[in-house]
């Protein structure tokens, strides 16, 4: 297989074609899931136990939480993250402001993320309704800006 990138974006597309989207699977589920496809995958393009245990995160995420903002979000030193399109995530940590070097890999899983992020606060953000301000769980703020606004 490919690069990094490519072998995560396809074990993605195999992961989200295994759910059963007809009923609802528990997070236990899911990580059998991933697990299964893990050690297949393995089989075929050997692993490394961390490289296992990163690809197994990051698909849960993909699948169940904020993607690649996921791990921005549990980092307790990250105080604000920025997204300016799919391609620029910045953060502020320690007062200094830098780019994440994170990207989603398109503009629609970007949109969706925006989506579930705004639906758990039970909010809107369409272009009728360009602009959002919410809470998470956590009390971060989450200001979202749509096009033609961004």
């Amino acid at each position: 297989m490919g690069s990094t990138e490519e072998r995560r974006k396809i074990l993605k597309e195999k992961l989200q074609e295994s759910i059963d989207y007809s009923r609802e699977s528990s997070d236990e589920e899911i990580w059998e899931l991933i697990d299964e496809m893990l050690v297949r995958e393995g089989r075929e393009n050997p692993l490394s136990l961390p490289e296992r245990g990163r690809l197994r995160r990051e698909l849960f995420h993909a699948v169940r939480k904020l993607d690649v903002l996921q791990e921005l979000v549990d980092d307790p030193q990250i105080t604000e993250i920025m997204i300016n399109g799919p391609d620029k995530i910045f953060i502020e940590r320690s007062g200094r402001l830098t780019e994440s070097g994170l990207h989603f890999e398109s503009a629609e899983k970007l949109q969706n993320v925006i989506q579930q992020i705004v639906s758990d606060c039970n909010r809107v953000v369409n272009e009728a309704s360009p602009i959002v301000d919410a809470r998470l769980e956590n009390g971060a703020r989450v200001n979202v800006f749509l096009n033609p606004l961004a």
